[in-house]
């Protein structure tokens, strides 16, 4: 695959009744299969993935708007190549509104290209005004320009009228979804000295509130994630905080609820609220959905995105934080908070009655929670602690004969894939693969399971951190990791991956083992000092020493691009092999030693060619050993033929400087650096507190990196 290969159009659906989310990610060209978006009712088109369209795609496009079904159409997340066509292209937009787009913007002093969201429903007045809101450099702190001329950039927005989605487009985009109708209905329930009102549907004057109030006393809790509109009956279902007999509280509000509170009535809620539903945005794939925000999570929301699995930093909607602040509750009844934990999602559950089954898919990835249940009999489900691109990780109990208790990382299919035959398929391979390596740096595999169709690895649990997180925190503290600490970390994954590129099968001969995705995310830091390989979601075996010719499709990338050898960008340059993942190890000392990843770029097209380009910058730190350079040159090598020919040569280099610093790198000295690490971490505010978290581990704060290594894949 040469660069600047655009990549195929992949469309995902999320259906609610009677409007229908459609994400696109890749390119618009003549391949664009319009019958793929057959849908009717509210249609919503998430086009934050999509960075190109091509002249016949546009054909195509207004094609498929032409024939649409849909009542309502509207667009969110528009990349400015869409934009672009959207002034341009009379028609380009049908009868549909933009609701959100991306603001191009440049930083003149250190060169940075970025964009910012723009949601045209709050800010459609500047939009239409040609004014931009500021940007500050995320790379220099400077003042960042817009990359464009305004007045022609909003040329369409401001020559139509406000958006105005319907309620259930907003119920989309707030990542909010009914089970049924929304006719009105009310649940009650009695749990000790809670009295819990499930509210959901339609709240409006046909609903009768007075009857609630009917017999309520002591403390009640208003549960209202369930309610898909909200008209002039709000006012009245406020007016339960004015009953003397009852201690009042509101928990699950969804976002639109909170945006129609009246000024007059907020007064009422002050601290009366436990939490509510707010959307949030990613950083790393500029999607917005929806997380559950109680007090303490306000300036620390749970960011994990429900679309991309990054737990990148991200920010909430600040205009929703504004007006939470002051209402959301401080201290909350022990017994409420009892009551919600065990009871997550939208509606009760009972023995007689089949309820929704827990909260919608878009709100799905947020705080871990608990989860009581058991699975295949012997794990029990403490919480969950990481989600990535194809899996979520849970910290769960293995239980055996007379009390036997082990704790274990049981990895799930998400959700969303678990009905694709290549996703099990993959994580099936993955089992199998993984579960026949056995070594102190590699994550052990412990079993395979299945309940109720879901499919689980059971792993070894790994308490620390990701070397991501050891990254970012050492990057916000101004920190530099220390070299020997950093040879060590790279010795070890060399230790692990010879053993993965060692691994025979039952004749005998060779694997030829490749994890082709040895990226910082996949590298555990125990609290003990241990190094370990997880994730060989996507390794291949391919049945020949040396590891060449991994068997992918043509175009089709495998790993993440910044940590990508040449060969995986371009077949040309030759086969994948062994002397893959040593190029990748290359580039994560080099991350640890400079602080830098030398082919991340703002976009896919332009990480890709700085991965095909192979242009490493030399290393700006002034105290590395010759020999350490050394190693760095031929493990980055742009020849295969230049590269180090096995893990264990480069880890055999890498243990003779540590022997030439003379500094000790023990696993108990590592533990140190890490717990020094740790709480600076906590003192800056960039982790919580071990005490603060279900596992006990610190876990990142303001920047939303899980502490507890995430596993995920």
């Amino acid at each position: 695959m040469g660069v600047g290969v655009p990549a195929a159009l992949q469309i995902t659906r999320m259906d609610i009744p009677g409007a229908t989310l459609l994400t696109l990610v890749g390119t618009i060209d003549a391949d664009f299969d319009r019958k793929v978006l057959a849908a009717s009712g509210v249609v919503m088109l998430d086009l934050s993935g999509v960075t190109r369209i091509t002249s016949y795609g546009v054909r195509e496009w207004m094609r498929m708007l032409s024939h649409s079904a849909a009542t309502y159409l509207g667009f969110i997340g528009c990349r400015p190549p869409l934009v672009a066509q959207f002034n341009m292209v009379a028609g380009f937009a049908c009868q549909g509104e933009i609701l959100s787009l991306y603001l191009p913007y440049l930083c003149e002093s250190c060169g940075t290209a970025t964009e910012r969201l723009m949601d045209l429903r709050t800010k459609w007045e500047m939009a239409a005004k040609g004014t931009v809101p500021e940007a500050i450099c995320e790379s220099c702190g400077a003042q960042a320009e817009f990359d464009d001329v305004p007045e022609s950039y909003f040329s369409h927005v401001a020559s139509n009228a406000r958006p105005s989605p319907p309620a259930l487009a907003e119920r989309l985009l707030s990542g909010e979804s009914s089970a049924g109708a929304d006719k009105f209905r009310v649940r009650k329930e009695v749990h000790g000295q809670v009295t819990s009102l499930w509210l959901s549907g339609a709240l409006d004057t046909k609903v009768r509130i007075h009857r609630l109030v009917d017999g309520l006393e002591g403390t009640v809790v208003v549960i209202g994630a369930g309610i898909t509109t909200a008209t002039s009956d709000l006012q009245r279902l406020l007016a339960l905080a004015d009953v003397s007999t009852i201690q009042l509280y509101f928990a699950r509000l969804p976002p639109f609820l909170i945006r129609a509170l009246p000024e007059a009535d907020r007064q009422r809620l002050t601290g009366r609220i436990i939490s509510a539903y707010i959307p949030f945005h990613c950083f790393a794939c500029h999607f917005s959905h929806s997380v559950e925000i109680d007090a303490s999570r306000l300036g620390n929301p749970p960011n994990v995105c429900s679309r991309c699995g990054s737990a990148h930093a991200g920010v909430v909607d600040p205009e929703l934080a504004e007006i939470l602040t002051p209402l959301l509750a401080t201290c909350v009844p022990r017994e409420v908070l009892a009551y919600l934990e065990a009871r997550p999602g939208i509606a009760p559950r009972d023995e007689d009655e089949a309820t929704s089954p827990g909260i919608p898919s878009l709100l799905a990835f947020g705080t871990p929670t608990a989860h009581p249940d058991r699975i295949a009999g012997k794990y029990q489900i403490l919480a969950r602690i990481g989600i990535g691109g194809m899996a979520e990780v849970f910290l769960a109990k293995q239980h055996g004969l007379r009390g036997f208790e082990k704790r274990v990382a049981l990895k799930r299919i998400l959700p969303m894939l678990a009905s694709s035959d290549n996703f099990i398929d993959m994580f099936l391979r993955e089992a199998r693969l993984a579960a026949q390596i056995s070594h102190p740096n590699v994550v052990q595999i412990f079993d395979l399971c299945t309940d109720d169709g879901n499919h689980f690895i059971a792993m070894e649990y790994v308490a620390g951190w990701d070397l991501r997180a050891v990254l970012k925190a050492t990057q916000v503290l101004a920190l530099r990791i220390p070299v020997a600490f950093a040879c060590r970390v790279a010795a070890d994954v060399c230790a692990g991956l010879h053993a993965a590129h060692s691994l025979t099968n039952d004749t005998g001969g060779a694997c030829g083992l490749v994890h082709r995705d040895i990226s910082p995310p996949n590298l555990l830091l125990s609290m003990q000092g241990a190094v370990k390989v997880s994730d060989f979601g996507i390794a291949k075996a391919v049945g020949a020493a040396g590891g060449a010719g991994v068997g992918t499709r043509p175009g089709v990338l495998k790993g993440k691009l910044a940590y990508m050898a040449p060969e995986q960008i371009d077949p040309e340059h030759g086969p994948i092999g062994y002397h893959t993942d040593i190029y990748a190890v290359g580039l994560v000392l080099y991350e640890m030693l400079s602080g830098i990843a030398p082919f991340r770029r703002d976009d896919e097209v332009a990480a890709m060619r700085a991965a095909h380009e192979a242009i490493v910058p030399a290393m700006a730190r002034t105290d590395l050993p010759p020999t350490l350079t050394a190693i760095l040159a031929r493990a980055l090598s742009r020849s295969i033929a230049d590269r180090y020919a096995a893990a264990i040569d480069m880890q055999h280099d890498l243990e003779h400087v540590l022997m030439e610093l003379g500094t000790p790198t023990t696993q108990r000295d590592m533990t140190a650096w890490l717990a020094d690490l740790a709480a600076a971490a906590v003192e800056h505010g960039e982790w919580l507190p071990a005490d603060k978290t279900p596992t006990g581990v610190p876990a990142r704060a303001t920047r939303g990196e899980s502490g507890v290594n995430p596993q995920a894949g």
